[in-house]
């Protein structure tokens, strides 16, 4: 069975865009079988180019569903089948991100048809799906549209699959299955014993030296994928490597925290990132010379008191965007100089009138921000059914976290928990996930206020 995907986006890295629609057309390679297909509110502004493109507009997925509010649905529709797209590892990405963060494991085979038309029709001028369909005969209705271009490729890939046949077709989806290499004193059953669930992994030595740890939303998974044939451990790394452990952690801000942690403790050898300093980008708002706050993502500066601080410039670009959406912020004020032409911005209106208006909402979006609470405990997912994990919070600092039953009070799972150091890495850690908590709501967690 396969299932033809294709999906609109705010951007090309799905790291710092979100898509705003898909399409998901199942298929027995000759007929269609199901159709699903929505738009996506992506939690981001959707740049004026992108809007021009496709037509899809902010108005349009503000009351779209999320990712998360539809991912179950999804999944059961995308699991155990071919996924079928054209530049098939631009969809795939986006929406393997988009599972990872909305707590799915999604992997499966894939097909481009980009490769697909490639080797069933070689010699044409172009295989991007405008101009491939065009030569093939195939319409396009809505281009730059979920559906019109899912239902497109659908069409291209039938044609692909009338020409080389299923067995050839399959054999290509098989290929991209990953290959990996088991370090040599090791085998391949201590690597698939591992469980397929969240937490942190170690590579110990021949002497149970920690070299490397990890968080990972499924461990196996992450594991395997150091040890790619094409993108893996060197091979003076395998030879290393004599022992994996893991400890589950139940979600991943638990994880987060141990890894940090640990590489903390530890300093193994290969955590090279996790040795700095958490924070090492921030939010930045000043007056211009016109007087308009200026909003600007760049590097922490060290000792600098007045930036909203980041541990990765993926949260702070995030941040920021929903920020410019939240309190309906004029992009372009809030970056330049100039107008966005956006029709009812207020950066239309008299110049102090804008002015005002602009600076109070950039004012607005900052101290939201900047408002901390004092004592808070963070109930997430535990390792088993029945048990929560819980962090506890005091003054932007984690105090410690553990695991306890999941319907015991409150005063007693503080009982459970066990103190932690209080190191930059794991404020900066806590410090987004708050910032996060107050933008979305749906965050698998629950923040109960102990003040």
């Amino acid at each position: 069975m396969f299932v033809i995907v294709d999906i609109e986006t705010t951007g090309g890295n799905p790291l710092y865009s979100g898509i705003t629609e898909i399409c998901a057309v199942v298929t027995d390679g000759t007929k269609v079988l199901q159709i699903f297909e929505t738009l996506i509110n992506p939690g981001y502004a959707i740049p004026r180019n992108i809007s021009a493109l496709t037509g899809i507009t902010q108005a349009m997925t503000d009351k779209a569903p999320t990712f998360a509010e539809i991912a179950s649905q999804l999944y059961h529709l995308l699991h155990n089948k071919i996924f079928v797209a054209h530049n098939v590892s631009f969809d795939y990405g986006f929406i393997q991100q988009e599972f990872s963060q909305s707590g799915y494991v999604f992997n499966a085979p894939r097909l481009c048809t980009v490769k697909l038309s490639r080797k069933a029709f070689p010699g044409k001028r172009s295989y991007s799906l405008g101009n491939i369909c065009s030569d093939m005969g195939i319409g396009i209705q809505n281009r730059h549209r979920a559906g019109g271009d899912a239902f497109a490729t659908g069409e291209l890939f039938h044609l692909c699959l009338k020409q080389l046949g299923q067995t050839e077709v399959l054999k290509m989806a098989r290929a991209t299955k990953r290959k990996i290499v088991v370090p040599p004193a090791l085998n391949e059953d201590d690597i698939n014993q591992l469980p397929e669930e969240t937490g942190v992994y170690f590579f110990k030595d021949q002497r149970g030296k920690i070299l490397y740890t990890g968080k990972a939303i499924n461990i196996l998974k992450r594991v395997k994928q150091h040890f790619d044939v094409k993108r893996g451990k060197t091979a003076l790394q395998l030879e290393r490597i004599h022992q994996i452990e893991y400890q589950l952690c139940g979600n991943e801000l638990m994880a987060l925290l141990t890894e940090a942690v640990v590489i903390h403790n530890h300093w193994p050898e290969w955590n090279v990132s996790g040795k700095h300093v958490g924070n090492r980008y921030a939010i930045y708002h000043f007056p211009t010379q016109g007087g308009f706050s200026r909003l600007q993502t760049e590097k922490f500066r060290k000792g600098s008191l007045s930036g909203i601080p980041f541990p990765r410039f993926r949260d702070a670009k995030q941040t920021l965007g929903k920020m410019l959406h939240e309190f309906d912020i004029c992009p372009v004020l809030a970056r330049s100089q100039g107008r966005c032409f956006v029709p009812g911005c207020y950066c239309e209106n008299h110049a102090e009138e804008a002015l005002i208006t602009h600076n109070r909402r950039v004012e607005e979006a900052v101290m939201s921000l900047q408002e901390q609470r004092n004592r808070v405990l963070v109930k997430g997912n535990g390792r088993t059914t029945g048990e929560k994990a819980i962090i506890l919070i005091e003054n932007g600092a984690v105090a410690g976290w553990g695991f306890s039953e999941e319907h015991i009070p409150e005063k007693e799972m503080i009982s459970c928990i066990e103190s932690k150091p209080d190191i930059p890495e794991t404020r900066a850690i806590i410090a987004g996930f708050l910032r996060q908590a107050k933008t979305e709501n749906n965050i698998p967690y629950q923040i109960i206020s102990l003040n």
